[in-house]
């Protein structure tokens, strides 16, 4: 029998996986080119939300995963580095885009990044419960 802890640990560790997958394919890749900034940190932000068949399958995987960290510690430490990574890189792009005079608020760039990726993970959790 498979141990489906270690079967999810193994392929797939949200939302990571799709910053990787966003990273690895060459038309998302290119479209951000050398931009960075704004531009890049809009192009994540789409990458993860839940648009179309596969990124709706990988919102279902990132918030059944975010389901288990409540009650598996080893998960819940995972998940916590993931979502470390993921605000790192936005938190990069948010300064990009305000040294770029793109973000002008007067709000700290970790606010920023906090609410961007509670939208994001809204979108992804909006998506499992409504999903026909």
């Amino acid at each position: 029998m498979v141990d489906t802890r270690n079967a999810v640990l193994a392929c797939h560790t949200p939302p990571t996986a799709p910053a990787r997958r966003w990273r690895q394919r060459p038309g998302a890749a290119a479209s951000i080119g050398d931009r960075g900034a704004l531009s890049a940190l809009r192009q994540l932000c789409l990458e993860v939300m839940p648009l179309d068949d596969t990124r709706r399958q990988e919102a279902s995987v990132v918030i059944a995963f975010a389901d288990r960290t409540q009650y598996d510690v080893r998960m819940a430490a995972r998940y916590r580095t993931a979502v470390g990574q993921w605000r790192e890189q936005m938190r990069m792009y948010v300064r990009q885009a305000r040294v770029a005079g793109e973000i002008t608020t007067g709000r700290p760039d970790a606010l920023v990044v906090d609410t961007l990726l509670a939208m994001v993970v809204g979108f992804q959790t909006a998506n499992c419960l409504t999903a026909r």
